[in-house]
C-alpha cells in the first residue's frame, strides 16, 4: 500500500465521526455504495437517449469517495470513470443516430465529461490534502497548549516550597534578634535566603525558554546604568563564593563611574549571573573573580577559567 493510498488515520476517523450525521454519511462513502452507484450511472447511460452524456454523474461517487480514497486510487476511479464514459461510444450505443457529418460530436461531448472528470478528482485530491494539514495543525496546537499547561504546573509546584522557605527564611530575620546570633547564623540566614531566590530567578528562567520556544524572546530595551547591574550580579553569587574563599571584584573603565546601555536589565543581570557562576565554578579557593564591564558593541568578552573566547549578545544594544 502506497503513502497516496493509505486508508484514513484513526485522526480522521475521528473528526469525520464528531460530525452531525456521520453514520449516515458513513454509509454514503462506503465501498460497497460506491460500487452500486457507479453500476447504476453506467447502466443510466447505456439507456439514455443520444444526446444526453450521463457519464457527468460519476461527479457523485467521485465527491462521495474523495476523503477515503488516496491519490493514487483516485486516479485509478478516475480512469474507470472516463473508460465506462467513452465505452457506449465503442459498442456504437449513440452514434447511430447522428449524421456522418455530426459524428464527431458524441466523441467531443464524451471527452468534455472526461475532462469535467479530471478536474472534480483534481479539486478533490486538493482539498484532501488541505484538510490533512488542518488536523496536522489541530494536532500540533494541541500539543502546544498541553506542553504550555505542563509548563505552568510544573512552574507552580516548584514556586511552591520555594515560596514557602523565602516567606519562613524573611520571617526569620524580621523576628530574630540580630544580636542573639553569630556570625555563622547569619551568614547561613543569608545564604539561605539568596539561594531560594536564586530558585525562583531558575524557575521563571525556565518558563521564559518555554515561551521564547514558542513565541520568541521578547526583550525589553531601555537606557540604564549596567554598573548598577553588575554590583546586584557580584552580590547575588557573594555567598557563593565566600563558601569557596574567591574574591569577587568590579572593574570598570578608568574615570567612569557610569556606564549606560540599552538593553534588557533582567536579561543582563542573569547573564552576569551565569558568568559569574560559571568562573566560581572552574576557579580554585583565593582566586580573584574580576567582573571587568568594557563598552565593545553588543558584544561580552570574558576571560579565564570556564570561560568562551567571545559570546555575541543581542540582549545588549549599543552603547550611549
Amino acid at each position: 500500500m502506497t503513502a497516496d493510498s493509505r486508508p484514513p488515520t484513526s485522526l480522521e476517523a475521528r473528526s469525520s465521526a464528531r460530525r452531525p450525521g456521520a453514520g449516515g454519511v458513513r454509509v454514503l462513502q462506503s465501498r460497497g455504495f460506491i460500487i452500486f452507484l457507479t453500476l447504476l450511472i453506467q447502466l443510466a447511460d447505456w439507456l439514455s437517449s443520444t444526446q444526453v452524456v450521463v457519464g457527468y454523474l460519476f461527479v457523485v461517487p467521485l465527491l462521495l469517495g474523495a476523503e477515503r480514497r488516496g491519490r493514487a486510487e483516485a486516479m485509478r476511479y478516475f480512469l474507470l470513470c472516463c473508460l465506462l464514459t467513452l465505452i457506449p461510444l465503442k459498442l456504437g450505443l449513440h452514434t447511430a443516430a447522428w449524421p456522418a457529418s455530426l459524428a464527431w460530436r458524441p466523441l467531443a461531448s464524451r471527452l468534455l465529461a472526461c475532462l469535467a472528470l479530471g478536474v472534480t478528482t483534481e479539486l478533490c485530491l486538493r482539498n484532501r490534502r488541505l484538510h490533512t494539514r488542518q488536523l496536522a495543525m489541530e494536532v500540533r496546537l494541541a500539543q502546544a497548549d498541553l506542553r504550555h499547561d505542563l509548563i505552568d504546573t510544573l512552574a507552580h509546584d516548584l514556586k511552591t516550597p520555594v515560596l514557602g522557605t523565602l516567606a519562613t527564611a524573611r520571617l526569620m530575620r524580621q523576628e530574630l534578634d540580630p544580636d542573639g546570633l553569630n556570625d555563622l547564623q547569619l551568614r547561613g540566614l543569608v545564604a539561605i535566603l539568596s539561594s531560594q531566590e536564586r530558585c525562583l530567578r531558575l524557575i521563571e528562567d525556565l518558563l521564559q525558554i518555554f515561551r521564547a520556544d514558542i513565541d520568541g524572546l521578547p526583550l525589553h530595551r531601555e537606557p540604564l546604568n549596567v554598573i548598577g547591574l553588575a554590583q546586584d550580579a557580584i552580590e547575588a553569587v557573594r555567598p557563593l563564593a565566600e563558601e569557596r574563599s574567591i574574591v569577587l571584584e568590579l572593574r570598570l573603565p578608568a574615570g567612569q563611574d557610569t556606564l549606560t546601555w540599552l538593553c534588557d536589565a533582567a536579561m543582563v543581570r542573569r547573564l552576569m549571573e551565569n558568568l559569574l557562576l560559571n568562573a566560581i565554578g572552574h576557579s580554585l579557593r583565593r582566586d580573584v573573580i574580576a567582573l571587568v564591564l568594557v563598552a565593545v558593541d553588543s558584544e561580552l568578552t570574558p576571560s579565564g577559567a570556564g570561560s568562551w573566547s567571545r559570546v555575541s549578545c543581542r540582549v545588549l544594544g549599543p552603547t550611549i
